[in-house]
C-alpha cells in the first residue's frame, strides 16, 4: 500500500531479494535497495582450529543468523586443511564447528545474550523445514531459554552437511540460523562455488580462512 502510493516518490529498502525486486520494478519511483545474498566462507587453512570454530559459531548464532552478513555456506576441502601447520581431517574441521556452536548454545549466560528472537513466522518455519532439504543433519535447531523474556520465540542454528554436487540445496538464501557445510575437492573448487553463487544470486559478505598469502590473494581476486 505504501510502496504503490503515487505520493511516494523515493523508496529506500533493505531486505529480501524477492521484495526488493518488486520495489525496483515499480513505475515512477526512485529506488535504493540493499537486497539479500548467499554469503559463503572458504576455509583453506588456519593458525588455530579452535579459534576459527569459535568465530564461526559466534557468526552463526549472532542475532540467530538474521543479519544480511550472516554466513550460510562453509566450503571445506574434503581431504582436510592445515591447522597450525598440521594436517587435520575434514571431519575434524566439521566437528570443531559443530562443537563450538553446541558450546555457545548450551552456555546459560552467553546463549540468551547472543541469540535473538526469531522475528517472523516464515523464518521460524524455514528453520524447522531445513532438515528436509537433503544432506546430513549435523546439528538440529533447538529453542534457547531466555529468563528475561520467557515467551521469546528462539531457534539455535541447524547445521547440515551437503555434497558440493547438490548446489540446488545451498545456492539460494535461506534466511535465519541455517548453515551448510560443504566438502569440496579443494580450495579451488571452494572459490569457484562461492564466487559463482555470488555472481548468480548476490552476496553481502564472504569470509576466508587461510594462512597462505598466495591463496589469500587468489580468494580476494
Amino acid at each position: 500500500e505504501l510502496a504503490e502510493n503515487p505520493n511516494i516518490k523515493i523508496i529506500d529498502f533493505t531486505g529480501s531479494s524477492t521484495f526488493g525486486k518488486y520495489i525496483e520494478e515499480l513505475p515512477n519511483k526512485i529506488t535504493f535497495t540493499e537486497k539479500a545474498g548467499v554469503n559463503s566462507m572458504i576455509i583453506d587453512s588456519v593458525a588455530d582450529l579452535g579459534a576459527m570454530a569459535q568465530n564461526v559459531a559466534f557468526s552463526l548464532c549472532l542475532y540467530s543468523g538474521q543479519m544480511c552478513t550472516a554466513p550460510q555456506n562453509f566450503f571445506i576441502p574434503k581431504d582436510g586443511i592445515k591447522a597450525a601447520g598440521q594436517q587435520v581431517s575434514f571431519d575434524d574441521v566439521k566437528n570443531a564447528i559443530v562443537d563450538a556452536v553446541k558450546g555457545l548454545v548450551g552456555h546459560p549466560k552467553m546463549a540468551p545474550a547472543v541469540l535473538a528472537a526469531i522475528q517472523s513466522d516464515a523464518t521460524h518455519q524455514r528453520v524447522q523445514d531445513a532438515k528436509k532439504l537433503g544432506g546430513t543433519v549435523l546439528l538440529e535447531s533447538q529453542p534457547v531459554a531466555n529468563a528475561e523474556f520467557p515467551e521469546l520465540r528462539s531457534a539455535s542454528p541447524v547445521i547440515i552437511e551437503v555434497p558440493s554436487s547438490e548446489k540446488r540445496i545451498y545456492s539460494s538464501e535461506l534466511f535465519g540460523p541455517i548453515a551448510f557445510i560443504i566438502p569440496t575437492s579443494g580450495t579451488d573448487e571452494s572459490i569457484e562455488l562461492a564466487s559463482s553463487i555470488a555472481r548468480e544470486h548476490g552476496a553481502i559478505s564472504c569470509g576466508a580462512c587461510t594462512v597462505d598469502a598466495a591463496c589469500m590473494e587468489k580468494i580476494g581476486d
